[in-house]
This record gives C-alpha cells, structure tokens and sequence, in this order.
C-alpha cells in the first residue's frame, strides 16, 4: 500500500511536472513566434525601401541615410519591443503567482497560530468554567425537584426542619471559595495564554518579508494565452502596506477583541453565579431566627429563578466556546481575501476621474452661486431660528442657563435629570455615537492622533530589545488616550512575550506581584515572580497605575516595592506603564516616580485643529454628510480674523474640553443634530454649555470625592475616609447623595468601589475646574 501511494504520487507530480512543461513551451512558442513575425515585418519593410531605390519614387540622387534611417529605426525598435513586454507580463505573472502563494502561506500559519494560541486556551477554560456550571446547575435542580416533592407529600416538622437545613448547606456549596478561586486563577491564566500579542509577532514578521511595491497582471488575460504582448495588462500595486492595513491592523484588532470578549464573560460567571445562588438561599433562609417549617410557592420560584439565570450562563459560556473559533476563522479568510482582492483592485495606473462637468450644468451653478444668495441665506437662518426656538422650548440647554444662575439649590433626583442628558445621546443614531466613543481603542481605523507618542513607545521597546533603557511611562489626563497608546503598542512590540495584569475582580483586592504571580502560574511572592520573569524576555503593560496604588501609606509602600520591581528586572522586563498626570502629581510628593522610567511619555493637550482632525477623521467613517452652519456672523468672522465656523467650532471646542480627546468626542456627540436627510449639523450654542450647571451648589466634601475619583479612577469609602480624614458615615452619607445623583454608579452589583461615569468625565471634570478645585 505505501509502495502504491509512493507510485502514485510520482505519478500525479509527473503530471503536473508535465503541465507546466506544456505552459512554458506554449509560451516559448508565442514569443519565438512574436520574434520572427517582427523580423520578418521589419525585412519586408527594408526590401521595400531598397526595391524602391533607383525608381521614379526613390530617384538615387534622392536616397539618403537620413531618409532611410527612422524605418530602419522603427524596425529595430519594434523588434526590441515585443521581447520587452513578454518579459515584463512574464515577471509580473511570476511575481502574482509568488505573492498568492506567500499570502496563503500567512493564511495557513494564521490558523495555526490561532488555533494553538486563541482557541485552544480558550476552549479549555472556557469548557472548565462550564463544568463547574453544569454541576451546579444539576445539584440546583435536584434540590429543587426535592423541595417540589416535599410540598406535594408533606411531611412532619422535625423532618422539614432537617431537610430545610440540608438543603441550604447543599445550596451554600453549590460556589464554594475554592471554584471561585479556580475560576478566577483560570481567568488569570487564560489572559497570559491567550495572548494576541504571539499571533501578532509572527503576523508581522510574515507581512515584513512580502514584496512592496509590484507589478501585477490582469487576471482576465492570461501570459500563456495572449497572442500579443499587448494583450498583457499590468500595473503596480503597493501589496505590502495594504496587507498591512487588511492584516495587522485590520485583523488583529478584532480578534483581540475577541479575546477581551471571553476575559469580560469569564469574569462575569463568578458574580452572575453567586447572584444566583444568593437567590435560592434567600429562599431557604431563616426568618426572624426560625427556619421556614414548610416549602413555599416562593421557594419554587426562587429555585427556578436561580436555575434558568445558572442554565443561561451555560449556554452563553457553551455557545461561546463553539463560535469564537469559527468566528475567529472566518475573519482570518474574510481579511486574507480582501488583501487577495487587491491584486484586481486599481487596474488602470494612475487613472483619475477628471471628468469636467457639462455645460449645463456648470451654467446652472454659476447662476445659483451668483444670482441666489439671499435665497440661500434665507432659507439657512429660518431654519436656524426654528431650530434655535425649538431647544428653547424643549428646555434643554437654556433650561441648564437657568439653573446654572439661580439661586435655589438642586435636589438628587433632578440633578440625576441634568447628569442623564449627558449619559444618553439619544437624538444621534447608535452607527454615529459608537464612532465617537471615548474608550480605549484596540484598532488604528480610528486612530487619528498621538502618532508621535506611539512612535516612541515602540522605538522604547525596540531600544530595550537593543539593550537600552527598560521602561516607559506615559503620563496624561483621564481620557487623553493612554489606555489607546497601550493597547495599539502591544500590537506593534516584538518582545517574546507579553503580560498585561488586571485586578481579578473588584470583590477581591490583590497587587501586581499578585496579579503576575496568577498570569505566570507561579507563588504569589516577589522572588518567585522575579525568577519567572528572568527565564524570558517579557514585556508587562501597567494601565491606569493609580488603580493599584490606595492614596495612602500602605499604598506609597506598595508603589516604592513596585518601583523596586521595576528596577530589579530591568534587564529581562520592559515595563509599559500610564498613570493620571493629576495623581502622579500626588504621588511624586512622597515618591519619585518619574526617575525609575527610562522614558516618559508626555500627553499634552491637543491643539483646535488636531481635535477638529479627529472629528472629522471619524466623521467620514460615517459617510454622512458635515454641514457647518452659515450664519449672519460670517462678517464678524472676518472681523475677528476666523477664516470659516470650523476654525471657530474647532476653537470653541478646544476650550470646552482644554484639548482633551475623550472630552472633545462627548462635547461633540452632544453638540451635533441630524437632519431629515441624515446630515450632521453641529450646534456652537450647544458647545457652550459644557459643564453641569449645578456644581456650585455641591458640598465641598462631594467636591472632593469627585476629585478623589477623578485622579484614582475609583473610590471606596474606606479609602476616601483615610485620604481625606473624615469619619466614615460622613463619607458614606456624601457618596450616597452622588450616586442618588448619578454622579457615581457602582463598579458592579457587588462591589463598594464606584467610579465615575464615562459619559460625565467632561462636564464632571469642566466643573471641578469651574469652582477652582483643579487648575
């Protein structure tokens, strides 16, 4: 049997050897074909030339070498032509067929890579979580068939009461602190194993080694079936920058997001299956210190409220574990096609539509432009005023004037009304608001700024790779893009490998040592981590620094051992870290933190025109339409030296939100209506009345805790008790009334840990420079 596949291979690839044979002689032919036909062409006319010498139409006296020299010329020239295009369509053919094959070969490394870094890890957790969930969901339901039997055959109260306590302790067990320590060290793990940053390596070596720019053919004619070298069409084509931006940038992104999609559900199955498990022993729980003396319809209903909420976690975490291979799969072929596809993209070189517009039409233009701006102006101020006298009758931004200089003070609820506008754009559809979301980017289609400062990150890590300094630390307000600096650095870092510890849960505190010791799957002690972290060159990402630290002297112990950390293991480490410029300010007054960086990374405001770039690079991500007003102010434009609304929205922007990025995109989503026709009418009214107009009439205290959140990212009230020195219940008593405001909304359904909204940075952070508290 191996003897005949052995045969029958050789005779498969004599076949093929056999077919190409056959190509390349048809081809040889062509062109010795082309050749002689030229020669010959070239002979005939020469003779032709030479018979008419002598005669009536070429006297002798009239024969010159200057007469005969461009045919001769054109001949020789045709002659070397031919061979030159059958050279240049045979190359670019080479080249195509080179190219199609090193894309499939990225195509097959992907899956590979993939499979064995994404899906694989993935799959396994995935499927442990889901035994722990399965098995709880079993002993749920037998312990609710139970409580359903006994209701049908009651029983005697000594009995009742002995099995309402076994079923409670049985219920209790159902989550012990060993899974959720489980769950939570394999969630740790699957961060560490998972990584994206292993597929990108490889992803980018491969793209780097592909042929810039080339020349390719028209697939619709092929070399070996052209009759003349003018039938092969070619044009050149930058394949490498675009795998590029289909590949690394295009791809990576979302698989890494695919990979932050497990990460969230993973951490979500330990809260979501304590809720309910917490459901059913409140069901079973004693009353007044007396255990219920019979089942209830309510404990029936309890238990099937707590089994359908356990049976829909399974099925999220199975159906999870099904798809995302799939899924990962399907994105992988979908972006190889697409760069692919770019071998039949462009096909005329350099061609442009400089089509002139008709007669007509240009005459009918220049008659609106000249004879009908007042119409024109006309039309856009009325619509201006009713525009205008719509919002001041929807109380919206006036109502907010009102406020802002009344007298009377504002209670929770209707603060919690104002704060709610800035939560929910309502008006603009969800395509546009996702466009301008203020989070964290994992994808450079709409990165648009910060350019510079990722370039020297990168250069950081490639300077340490060379043996230079070890460490960065990007420094800058809330919201202006250092998570995004991170996140796209780790898909350009070439370092072997690449750790990025997260707090497991906001229900249990832990520290990077901790945190790295679960990623690295070693003891939770300094040495050991260290002596796991000088095997291989490892690069750990640090976002949000003053999430780790608490503002106090535990936590200044805590930031100086770090920072020994650092230093300790700068030769096998590169560190990556970001921290609010505000808290950093805070902390360098104990610490010098600052000198243990090889590199800092400064986030400065951005200017009006590089905000009003942003905008506008996402807007046209849109593919609507932007329409600045025009106003009767355009003389006082001039006046003022503001050559268009742009330049002055862009300014006027700049101030609203002090050139921050996230706070220029929320100003913008509130500044901006949509027409009837879904244009973008951007509202310079609107732009003004950035800050919540209530601010003045906060306590002082509410003032400070906002601040406190706003420099440490979160707050407890243990925490804000020792940072600012006030008795607990007070503290307790003023975070109540921020978050009946709306000012703060809880980590998750178990946490004490608050933080601000998103949506409230801006106005938050507006107003605490309005009252002086910053600045």
């Amino acid at each position: 049997e191996h003897v005949r596949i052995t045969v029958q291979g050789h005779e498969q690839a004599d076949t093929s050897r056999r077919n190409v044979q056959k190509d390349l002689n048809l081809v040889r032919d062509r062109v010795i074909s082309d050749l002689h036909r030229t020669l010959r062409l070239g002979l005939i006319e020469a003779i032709r030339r030479a018979d008419m010498a002598g005669g009536p139409r070429l006297p002798g006296s009239s024969v010159r070498y200057s007469l005969v020299e461009p045919e001769v010329r054109a001949c020789l020239g045709a002659l070397e032509q031919g061979p030159v295009q059958w050279r240049e369509g045979l190359h670019a053919a080479k080249a195509q067929l080179g190219f199609v094959v090193e894309v499939e070969a990225i195509r097959k490394a992907l899956h590979d890579d993939v499979d064995q870094h994404l899906r694989a890890p993935s799959v396994e957790v995935l499927g442990a979580v889901r035994t722990v969930l399965i098995a709880a969901h079993g002993e749920l339901v037998k312990i609710a068939e139970e409580v359903e039997a006994c209701r049908a055959a009651p029983v005697s109260s000594e009995d009742i009461i002995e099995r309402m306590q076994s079923w409670t302790e049985r219920t209790q067990g159902l989550f012990p602190t060993r899974n959720a320590n489980q769950i939570e060290t394999r969630m740790a793990r699957y961060r560490a194993t998972a990584s994206i940053h292993k597929v990108a390596v490889s992803l980018r070596r491969a793209v780097r080694a592909l042929a810039g720019e080339m020349r390719v053919t028209d697939p619709n004619t092929l070399v070996q079936e052209a009759a003349r070298p003018q039938e092969v069409r070619t044009w050149r084509v930058d394949l490498r920058s675009r795998a590029a931006d289909q590949l690394v940038h295009g791809l990576l992104p979302k698989m890494d997001q695919g990979v932050q999609d497990i990460s969230s559900l993973l951490a979500s199955v330990g809260p979501r299956l304590r809720d309910a498990v917490d459901i059913a022993i409140f069901a079973l729980e004693a009353r007044d210190g007396e255990l219920p003396t019979e089942p209830t319809e309510g404990m029936e209903t309890a238990f099937d409220r707590a089994i359908s909420r356990i049976a829909r976690l399974e099925g999220e975490v199975g159906e999870t574990a099904q798809q995302m291979g799939p899924k990962w799969f399907a994105a992988i072929d979908h972006h190889v096609d697409l760069v692919l596809g770019e071998l039949v993209a462009n096909q005329v070189e350099g061609d442009a539509d400089l089509t002139s517009p008709s007669p007509g039409k240009w005459v009918s233009q220049q008659f609106a432009e000249v004879f009908a701006p007042v119409r024109r102006w006309w039309r856009l101020e009325w619509r201006r005023a009713q525009q205008l006298w719509t919002e001041l009758r929807a109380q919206s931004w006036s109502h907010e004037l009102h406020v802002h200089f009344a007298s009377g003070s504002l209670d929770a609820i209707a603060l919690r009304q104002l704060t709610e506008r800035w939560r929910f754009q309502e008006h603009l559809p969800e395509a546009y608001r996702s466009l301008f979301d203020g989070g964290a980017l994992r994808e450079k289609r709409l990165f648009s700024a910060r350019g510079p400062e990722l370039d020297a990150l990168v250069s950081a890590e490639r300077g340490w790779l060379a043996g230079g300094p070890s460490s960065a630390l990007v420094v800058g307000e809330a919201g202006s893009g250092k998570s995004s600096l991170l996140n796209l650095a780790q898909l350009e870092f070439n370092v072997p490998r690449l750790l990025v510890p997260r707090p497991l849960s906001a229900w249990r505190e832990t520290t990077v040592v901790g945190a790295l010791a679960m990623e690295l799957g070693c003891r939770a002690q300094r040495a050991a981590v260290v002596h796991v972290l000088r095997k291989v060159k490892t690069a750990v990402i640090l976002d949000d620094l003053e999430r780790w630290i608490e503002p106090n002297d535990a936590g200044t112990r805590s930031l100086t051992s770090l920072l020994d950390l650092i230093a300790q293991t700068s030769e096998h480490v590169f560190w990556m870290v970001s921290i609010n410029s505000s808290a950093l300010q805070v902390l360098c007054e104990v610490v010098p933190v600052r000198q243990t960086f090889g590199r800092v990374v400064e986030l400065q405001p951005l200017s009006a025109n590089d905000l009003m770039d942003v905008v506008e690079h996402r807007h046209q991500l849109s593919e609507r339409s932007l329409r600045y007003p025009r106003t009767m102010f355009r003389p006082l434009l001039r006046g003022l030296e503001r050559s268009s609304h742009r330049t002055l929205l862009a300014q006027v922007l700049n101030v609203a939100s002090r050139g921050n990025l996230a706070q220029a995109l929320t100003v913008w989503k509130r500044a901006v209506d949509v027409s009837e026709e879904g244009h973008i009418h951007p509202r310079l009214q609107r732009v003004l009345m950035v800050g919540l107009p209530s601010f003045r009439q906060l306590h002082a205290m509410e003032l400070a805790l906002l601040a406190h959140t706003l420099r440490f990212r979160t707050v407890t009230a243990r925490q804000a008790a020792s940072s600012l020195g006030h008795p607990l219940h007070r503290i307790q008593r003023h975070l109540g009334y921020l978050r009946s405001a709306g000012l703060l909304v809880a980590i998750d359904s178990r946490s004490e840990e608050f933080e601000i909204p998103r949506a409230l940075l801006t106005p938050v952070t507006h107003g605490l420079y309005e009252v002086g508290v910053f600045g």
